[in-house]
């Protein structure tokens, strides 16, 4: 649980976004010690999407490009610095008011300072995503991957290659304050 207050700042571009938060982390798995930590951080984050209709009608195939990046600084991850780089290329198969069906390729990495094997990894797949709405304000994402560790893991750790399965579900909380819409 990590209740925090921050601030986010577009300075003159709608892609990219800095932020700085301070709060505090209280673990809800048993660790020892369990107690608050003071949590910062500071980053920014970069994000980039585009629909090529393939197609003369609205409701014809569309091309969907996402690309998403974030790096942050961390003060309680031993003052490590994080990153995420992920690609995804979408083919809309059915758009409609009552949402979007997509089938997607995607990549992504991930990077940090201190070299921690984990926070080093490639990964790629695809799935399908269900966009809810016409203005997307939930996606449910179903996807297969297969992943690559960057860093040979120590003894007892995970092998350095894996498979997952993976089902997500996105959504934001716009829609619920009203000063926050654009």
């Amino acid at each position: 649980m990590l209740p925090a207050i921050g601030v986010r700042a577009q300075p003159g571009n709608k892609w990219f976004t800095l932020y700085a938060e301070a709060g505090a982390a209280y673990p809800l798995v048993s660790v020892k010690p369990r107690d608050w930590h003071r949590d910062l951080r500071a980053g920014v984050i970069g994000a980039f999407a585009n629909t090529h209709a393939l197609g003369a009608a609205p409701n014809h195939l569309s091309l969907v490009t996402e690309v998403f990046g974030d790096a942050t600084w961390y003060d309680r991850f031993d003052r490590n610095t994080i990153g995420y780089l992920q690609w995804r290329e979408s083919l809309r198969l059915v758009q409609g008011r009552a949402g979007a069906i997509d089938i997607f390729g995607r990549g992504w990495g991930t990077f940090d300072s201190k070299d921690t094997y984990f926070n080093r990894a490639v990964e790629g797949g695809g799935g399908l995503a269900f966009h809810l709405g016409a203005n997307r304000q939930a996606s449910l994402y179903v996807e297969s991957l297969r992943g690559r560790y960057l860093n040979a893991p120590a003894a007892g750790q995970p092998n350095r290659t894996y498979s997952d399965f993976r089902v997500m579900f996105v959504t934001g909380l716009f829609h619920a304050f009203p000063f926050a819409q654009r």
